[in-house]
């Protein structure tokens, strides 16, 4: 088993994980791997790579928005549930009102 890494110096660690989770830099790992099972991408072609690294400060606000824009999600997921909830609930009690009369 190989097992690359990333040893960015000066990076947000956030950030980074950001950028590596991307679907372009997930395509580029595909692209450039061997098998087709388990896809394995060897330390040269690693170590190719590119990772968009922009200045420390913007990384900051980058993961900040990052940050904000799932938090945002994971309420409006919440959101979407509660009202899927009410809708069952509401259907049970229309269903439970006809069958009772």
């Amino acid at each position: 088993q190989q097992i690359n890494s990333l040893k960015p110096l000066l990076a947000n660690i956030n950030f980074v994980h950001y950028a590596m989770s991307t679907i372009q830099f997930q395509s580029e790992v595909l692209k450039n791997s061997t098998g087709s099972a388990t896809p394995i991408i060897n330390r040269a072609k690693w170590e190719k790579l590119l990772v968009p690294v922009p200045p420390l400060a913007e990384q900051h606000r980058i993961v900040t928005k990052v940050d904000e824009l799932m938090a945002l999600c994971d309420s409006l997921n919440a959101r979407i549930q509660d009202a899927q909830t009410t809708q069952i609930h509401l259907a049970d009690a229309v269903v439970e009102q006809a069958v009772g009369q």
